[in-house]
């Protein structure tokens, strides 16, 4: 059987839920492989609770065995028989763990951010929204293109798929999605802002010896973005060392995080030791600047925003440490469809 193809959704950023404390402590650890999240992401709104600690006193089960005489909106029929919500999401959660947490992960963010929205006064500016809106529906256009030849017809996926016509996918489907994309870009971003940053190199080696010989180079006068160019194992490499901007807050180790915020711009920090299980590295860190968070109501600055982002759109390592920062704010936990918590709670698996 030949599926039709869905119009395309927009990714958030991977997420992590958690910073595991032997990681590389400026990068959230992801929990699975991106290829997970395109299943995740279908089934997504139907999966059973996961609760912000606080929202409800007692976890409910999912339960597709309720009284019969439940009548519950049924997601298929087969003959006279119903599939209800509560049994796909049984299903998922039995037959296919990792995209069911997935897609938790995806509705707890979606969730976190609507709630971070509000207290931070942030809006999607409509100019913003209808450019994303139109740049989704010209790829769509594309991938049907690329996919079935000039003569597919948008209007005929999307009515398949959503009952619906272009104007009311725009509007039913794609705004809404787009909306929370865009919200969550400014809400990571304006977060970070509000406090104070570092911006600093990584150099990262695997065993002491060569951690002090380099060292021992730098202070000779060696540039850092060059040795790291040279010697480091760390992705970061290519750019010389440069990680994404750090705010208070953000790091797995508060020692580490201390030492960069009291250091004078020009310092060298380490070799600093950074175990993972049973792997152990040495990480050296250059302090390049230290950026003031930015003052007034958090509402007055969204203009400053707008170009904050035009000029540098939020990174995957960003976000990963917004998630794990807020997640442990709000006490994320998840259930299972019968009910009982799951080990991590809303944290690394």
């Amino acid at each position: 059987m030949t599926r039709r193809a869905a119009p395309t959704r927009p990714s958030l950023p991977a997420r992590a839920g958690g910073v595991a404390s032997g990681a590389r402590p400026w990068r959230a650890v992801p929990r699975r492989a991106l290829a997970m999240r395109a299943l995740a992401r279908v089934v997504g709104p139907v999966l059973a609770c996961a609760v912000l600690a606080g929202c409800a006193s007692r976890p409910r089960p999912s339960g597709s065995g309720g009284p019969a005489t439940d009548v519950a909106a049924p997601v298929a029929s087969v003959g006279a028989e119903r599939v209800t919500k509560a049994e796909l999401s049984d299903f998922l959660h039995a037959r296919f763990r990792e995209a069911w947490l997935d897609a938790l992960d995806e509705l707890v963010d979606e969730r976190i951010v609507a709630i971070e929205a509000r207290a931070l006064g942030v809006t999607v500016p409509a100019p913003a929204l209808a450019a994303a809106v139109d740049a989704e529906v010209e790829a769509r256009r594309r991938q049907l293109v690329e996919q079935f030849g000039p003569s597919a017809d948008l209007e005929a996926s999307v009515k398949a798929y959503y009952g619906l016509d272009v104007a009311g996918w725009r509007a039913k489907v794609l705004e809404p999605r787009l909306r929370t994309r865009l919200a969550l870009a400014r809400v990571v971003r304006l977060s970070s802002r509000l406090r104070e940053q570092v911006i600093a190199r990584v150099l990262v080696v695997k065993d002491r010896p060569t951690a002090d010989a380099v060292r021992a180079k730098l202070d000779r006068g060696a540039d850092f973005s060059l040795t790291a160019l040279e010697v480091s194992v760390d992705p970061s490499r290519n750019l010389g060392g440069v990680i994404p901007p750090i705010a208070r807050g953000d790091l797995a180790r508060p020692d580490l995080e201390a030492a960069l915020f009291g250091a004078a711009p020009g310092t060298v920090l380490g070799p600093l030791e950074v175990r993972s299980g049973a792997a152990v590295e040495w990480h050296l860190y250059k302090v390049v600047e230290r950026v003031p968070a930015w003052g007034g109501p958090p509402s007055s600055l969204l203009p400053r925003l707008e170009d904050d982002l035009a000029k540098s759109p939020v990174t995957r390592a960003e976000f990963e440490r917004w998630s794990s920062r807020t997640r442990a704010r709000y006490g994320v936990r998840y259930f299972a469809p019968d009910g009982s918590v799951l080990p991590g709670g809303g944290g690394g698996r």
